[in-house]
């Protein structure tokens, strides 16, 4: 062990490292979220792998934000917001959906078609709904 430079209780970058754990490495506990990592002394000293991942991900906010139909209500972590719908229906919605798009809403009004009670297609008249199936006069589902 001698030799060695003494890292203990020194701070790189989010890091602080905590203890040499032998071949050349040590454990660091980030400073922000308290992940524990092991990374090489040199690779410490040069400032590799001493950023908090929560920091890369966790860089833009979207607290309070209306996107599409959902009012961001707050940060749940792993990614992922929790979410009001406009027709008031809570749930987690992940932050990559939010931001591309994919997700606009919950989902309560994929029916684009309207009310088809009644309305005739050819020799099919629409008499009923069940869930998101419509049902003929002859009770077949489509």
């Amino acid at each position: 062990m001698s030799g060695r430079e003494k890292l203990e209780g020194q701070v790189f970058g989010d890091f602080t490292a905590i203890e040499y754990i032998g071949d050349k490495k040590y454990n660091l506990r980030c400073n922000i979220c308290g992940e524990y990592r092991e990374l090489y002394a040199t690779n410490i000293k040069k400032c590799i792998g001493v950023t908090c991942s929560s920091k890369k991900t966790d860089v833009l906010d979207l607290t309070g934000q209306t996107i599409g139909e959902w009012l961001v209500l707050q940060y749940v972590g792993n990614k992922k917001y929790w979410c009001r719908c406009s027709c008031g229906r809570e749930q987690e919605v992940r932050k990559a959906n939010l931001i591309n798009g994919s997700s606009k809403s919950c989902g309560h009004n994929k029916n684009h078609y309207g009310n088809l009670l009644g309305q005739q297609f050819g020799e099919w008249t629409v008499i009923g709904r069940e869930n998101y199936l419509w049902k003929d006069i002859t009770n077949r589902f489509y």
